[in-house]
């Protein structure tokens, strides 16, 4: 399974506050966490995809979408 990080670590790792990544807990969001009674713990690899899957690429392009019309049947 790897090494579990406590949130302190965690919160280095990921560069937020200790009280984000427990405000989101809270709020059942941001990183995915490990509850063993009343220790929380955070698998590095969680982390990783948390930051990956929150990158924001200013050269990516975007795609515009296009407008489709429709044709009305009287």
């Amino acid at each position: 399974m790897g090494n579990l990080l406590n949130e302190k670590q965690a919160a280095l790792i990921a560069c937020v506050s200790l009280s984000k990544l427990r405000s989101d807990r809270c709020q059942m969001a941001g990183i995915a966490y490990i509850k063993i009674g009343r220790s929380v713990r955070y698998k590095i690899e969680d982390i990783q995809e948390f930051i990956e899957n929150n990158r924001i690429d200013p050269q990516r392009k975007f795609k515009t979408k296009t407008k489709i019309s429709h044709s009305e049947e009287i």
